[in-house]
């Protein structure tokens, strides 16, 4: 074997090999990251497998290799010979980065940095190969192999473009986080934002690369730098501050919030509410910024920054903020406000430590986050004179500051400012805003009323994220009835469902139980549950099977519940035989309901499958998987079931079923009925034992729907479609009629 021929590739062709013995055993090495004179060529499939075999230190040890240009770690390129010809069909730029990006995602990495090289030495222009190579490397989680490449790309002369920066900035930001640990790469993405201002560099600084810079100061929590940085944002020009801009300073603060929450004892109120009352402070002076600039016609207006200061003003304590909220989207997009605004607060927030422009900050502060990385920069470039800066800062102090009427709406002037179109985002923002609020669950529910229906101008359709939303806040007013309407009238006809929608609207009639008829309106709920998916959520059957126990155990809510028998002569039998006889009807009417679900359960139980480690976390985080989905048609079907919350359930309804086979209940039970609760309890005993109970607890095992019930799901579908059209078209030829016919009474009437 040739020996290496540094002490940086000695050690990584030594983690290779001892990689690839360990996991090949006794085979021949196949992966093509051995020396060429050690390499067997016995399948590109067994090469294929070796690199995907190779972990993750060992995958960036050998980018970090091939991006210094180490002869051991190149040796994996192809032959020079076939490069040099390869590279005549590619004189195009555009092309040549095509090939790399190919390379690339075949895991080629070594030949594809090397063609690069290669093209480079042969005059082609390769700044759009250099960014594939870069960007590859930040999505392989190697931000220093990237800057490694932007190094050799400046050595060998090559000039980056635009695009160049932004790669850079937009890939060290995920590497951050707000704990500061990775100073380093904080540190290399501030010299990287400087050099772009550096006299030698033939980029033209725009405002994305200040974006990106803002949004790496927002991951890694650095308030400090983000602030001198949008400080620096001249007034006009390309460098002027957009609403990215904007939106990105106020998702800053209120991720800075949260961080410093975190550190905050959980009882220490005060500085909880102190903090909280910062952070919506800097971000009333943002937004009193963005007013300033979209009614001048400055700067167009946009939802992403109207979403960002709703997000901040949600995540307040005080109600005046939730209100605050109404009124920002009535500001800007018309909505009207349909709740009472609250009481004012008695103290008034204090004043707050920042400023988006004209930052007076200490030289100490500064010099302790500012780090330098490379002499490209000799000094920091600036918007403005420091003359300005400190006039504008001394008349901010002078001024007290008055946000009472910064959500109010804007005056007409001359220039016409058209209100924003809103949207679900919108809708869910509302809605949360209701919840929170002590006395505006009404509004909440005339809010979605007003957005979603067909009269009004907007006739938002709600996806799922907004009808959990509403679902929360009928859930605060315990209004069961809504909850089954809204699924039925909008969930439904949208194919919108999924088991976390009816967990949530089960909870609601399980929070009801005072109502007369929340039985009937549980019911309602488990019939659309089988309707819309292809087996029942087991939270869902979970929170009815609460419900019932807690009615069965006060039989006076029993005694003007609908939906059950209660036609019998109570003055006839004793108060505790009627309570007797009402919890049976009970037990056998929520039996009937839930009976086609149990079945559903019992059928997938024999064909359980077993999860991988992957699957199984990611099933535990609650997290879609791909091969958890069904095809198109079966896409809002159903997920993947836990085998051992199955189990719990279906033992929870056996229990049901025995106790409703004791002798205190056996005058109100027919003789059919209690040869059907029988046979049912002696189908589910099986689960009941401990050996079926620790098979399904520690396994990873899931339930799949069977076929049978995948093509009942399809046929029960393309019936309610099939019915739902009809109704539609039905609809629509009744309002063509009337409008016939209102067009008839307007004709004048013929002398």
């Amino acid at each position: 074997m040739t020996a290496p021929r540094s002490i940086w590739g000695k050690a990584l062709h030594t983690q290779l090999v001892q990689h690839q013995l360990a996991q090949a055993g006794s085979r021949r090495l196949t992966s093509c990251y051995v020396p060429n004179n050690q390499r067997s060529y016995s399948g590109q499939a067994d090469r294929r497998r070796a690199r995907e075999r190779m972990p993750e230190d060992l995958t960036r040890s050998r980018l970090m290799a091939i991006a210094s240009g180490d002869p051991i770690a190149m040796t994996a390129s192809m032959n020079p010979r076939i490069l040099a010809k390869e590279i005549e069909w590619l004189k195009d730029p555009r092309v040549l980065a095509d090939r790399v990006g190919r390379l690339l995602r075949a895991k080629h990495e070594a030949s594809a940095a090397a063609m690069v090289r290669q093209a480079h030495r042969q005059g082609i222009s390769t700044v759009v190969s250099w960014n594939t190579l870069m960007k590859y490397c930040m999505e392989q989680g190697n931000w220093r192999a990237a800057f490694k490449f932007f190094n050799d790309m400046k050595k060998r002369g090559g000039k980056p473009n635009q695009a160049t920066f932004t790669i850079l900035l937009d890939g060290f930001r995920h590497f951050l986080t707000p704990d500061r640990k990775n100073s380093e790469c904080f540190a290399m993405a501030e010299s990287v934002y400087r050099s772009i201002f550096a006299p030698n560099n033939p980029v033209q600084p725009n405002i994305v690369h200040t974006n990106a810079m803002l949004s790496v100061c927002e991951a890694h929590g650095d308030m400090v730098k983000l602030w001198r940085i949008a400080g620096e944002l001249p007034e006009n020009g390309d460098r002027s501050p957009d609403m990215i801009t904007y939106s990105i300073i106020l998702g800053a603060l209120q991720f800075t919030a949260r961080a410093d929450l975190k550190k905050i004892d959980a009882k220490d109120t005060d500085k909880i509410s102190k903090r909280k009352v910062q952070m919506v402070q800097d971000a009333k002076r943002v937004w009193a910024d963005v007013l300033h600039r979209w009614t001048k016609d400055q700067m167009p207006l946009d939802t992403t920054a109207v979403s960002a200061m709703a997000q901040v003003l949600l995540d307040d304590v005080t109600e005046s903020s939730y209100y605050d909220v109404l009124a920002l989207y009535h500001q800007t997009m018309g909505i009207p406000i349909l709740a009472t605004r609250p009481p004012e607060n008695a103290t008034p927030p204090p004043r707050s430590q920042y400023r988006i422009r004209g930052q007076a900050r200490d030289s100490a502060i500064d010099q302790e986050y500012d780090v330098p990385f490379e002499n490209e920069i000799e000094k920091e470039p600036t918007g403005r004179k420091q003359s300005d800066i400190e006039d504008g800062l001394s008349a901010t102090e002078d001024a007290e500051e008055n946000f009472d009427s910064l959500f109010d709406p804007i005056p007409s002037g001359d220039t016409e400012i058209l209100p924003l179109k809103p949207g679900n985002k919108e809708l869910t923002m509302i809605v949360e805003a209701c919840s929170q609020m002590t006395q505006a669950t009404a509004a909440g529910i005339a809010y979605w009323n007003h957005l979603t229906s067909e009269e009004s101008p907007y006739r938002i359709k709600p996806d799922e994220q907004s009808i959990m939303a509403y679902l929360r806040l009928l859930r605060h007013s315990h209004s069961s009835k809504r909850a089954v309407q809204v699924i039925r009238d909008q969930v439904l006809p949208l194919n919108n469902a999924s088991g976390k929608i009816f967990h949530v609207a089960m909870s609601i009639c399980r929070r009801d139980k005072k109502n007369m008829s929340v039985l009937m309106h549980a019911n309602d709920m488990l019939a659309l549950m089988g309707e819309s998916l292809i087996l029942p959520h087991p939270r869902a059957l979970e929170s009815y099977l609460a419900l019932v126990q807690s009615l069965s155990e006060e039989p006076q809510l029993l005694l003007q519940m609908k939906g059950l028998d209660t036609t019998k002569d109570a003055k006839k039998e004793s108060l505790q035989s009627t309570g007797k006889r009402l919890q049976a009807n009970l037990r056998l009417t929520a039996l009937a309901a839930l009976r086609p679900h149990i079945q559903n359960l019992d059928e997938v139980m024999e064909q359980c499958s077993s999860l991988d480690k992957d699957e199984w976390d990611a099933m535990e985080q609650k997290k879609p998987l791909s091969s958890a989905r069904w095809d198109a048609a079966l896409m809002r079907g159903g997920d993947l079931i836990r085998g051992d919350t199955a189990v719990k359930i279906l033992n929870w309804a056996r229990l049901m079923i025995d106790d409703t086979l004791q002798a205190h209940f056996s005058q109100f039970l027919t003789k059919e009925d209690r040869e059907v609760l029988q046979a049912e309890s002696k189908q589910l005993r099986p689960y009941s034992s401990d050996k079926a109970i620790q098979k399904y607890k520690h396994n990873r095992i899931s339930l799949r729907p069977t076929a049978a019930q995948r093509n009942n799901f399809l046929q029960r579908r393309a019936n309610f479609e099939t019915s739902f059209n009809s109704k539609e078209l039905g609809d629509k030829e009744e309002q063509t009629e009337e409008e016939k016919q209102e067009a008839r009474e307007a004709q004048p009437v013929s002398t």
